[in-house]
């Protein structure tokens, strides 16, 4: 049998990147071939297993409503100190700016930019950039619920309310 399957192959088929025919071609190989059908499962419950402890993990640290709020105030006061002021108008991009500003401590600026691209999809639109307001709801609502995926749900709380003051 022909494990012609790079690293990156399973990785993108693993997380559903990879391209319809090949993800047809790998999944009829691994139909027949035994030992790579063992690998996809024990790399699925693996995942399922870290996903689980993470879960955990990060739920065990719960913030009430009270400490949330003070601590996004206290995050949007730092940051105005910083010079990446908050903005005084609500458009999109200053919008967009302040959850950069917020963000980026949190999980760095790469996965920031993938975490507002994706939450952007996720709602309808090409980019952040082209969110039409009347979608904002909507995008805060995936941006968090990434956020609570990548950071916890502690954080997903704290985008949402950042979010909610930038409106």
């Amino acid at each position: 049998m022909n494990h012609k399957y790079s690293w990156h192959h399973w990785v993108d088929y693993l997380e559903g990147a990879l391209p319809e025919e090949q993800r047809a071609e790998m999944e009829e190989h691994l139909r027949a071939c035994e030992e790579c059908g063992h690998l996809r499962n024990n790399v699925i419950a693996v995942e399922n297993k870290l996903q689980l402890a993470g879960k955990r993990l990060r739920n065990s640290f719960p913030l009430n409503q009270d400490r949330t709020r003070q601590a996004v105030e206290s995050c949007i006061e730092s940051i105005s100190k910083t010079d990446a002021a908050v903005p005084n108008s609500t458009s999109m991009l200053d919008r967009l700016t302040t959850l950069r500003a917020f963000m980026t401590p949190l999980c760095g600026s790469g996965t920031v930019t993938r975490a507002l691209r994706a939450a952007a999809q996720r709602t309808a639109v090409p980019s952040p950039e082209a969110l039409p307001e009347v979608l904002w709801p909507d995008f805060m609502e995936n941006l968090s619920a990434i956020t609570g995926v990548l950071c916890g749900d502690p954080a997903a709380v704290l985008v949402a309310e950042v979010g909610r003051l930038a409106s």
